[in-house]
């Protein structure tokens, strides 16, 4: 006789580590200042229903890249006895923000951004809430 348990837990309960960076939601909520933002997409394969030309439809493997960067802090975070200061993250809104060229030039030429922190907001049309960037000061 054989038992399977299965157990829940939460995604967030496991180290999301890519060598030398973790995910931004490590961090949420601690302020930090901006010192590079680099593309960084996100590469998963899907399996899609392709229907061929004589009717029947087979499966095969798609890459889904979903826009993404790569966030370099001045400042060092403890995340599970290990120290960082990149962190990666595909959430829209703030990608969106760290896709401003402006800023990017900015960064490249050596200007730190002030302290920054990732927060969630509620929708206000009642959809699904986002994280973004805000100023960690006000």
């Amino acid at each position: 006789m054989y038992i399977i348990a299965l157990m829940t837990n939460s995604i967030s309960n496991y180290n999301t580590s890519s060598g030398d960076a973790i995910g931004l939601n490590k961090i949420d909520g601690q302020a930090f200042t901006l010192v590079d933002v680099e593309d960084n997409p996100y590469r998963s394969t899907e399996e899609v229903k392709v229907r061929n030309a004589d009717g029947t439809e087979t499966t095969e493997q798609q890459e889904k890249v979903t826009p993404g960067v790569l966030i370099t802090t001045k400042e060092s975070f403890e995340v599970e006895g290990v120290e960082y200061s990149k962190f990666y993250t595909t959430r829209k809104a703030v990608v969106d923000m760290l896709s401003n060229e402006a800023l990017r030039a900015d960064l490249k030429s050596g200007k730190e951004i002030d302290p920054v922190k990732c927060e969630k907001i509620p929708s206000k049309k009642g959809g699904k809430p986002y994280y973004t960037l805000v100023d960690a000061n006000s």
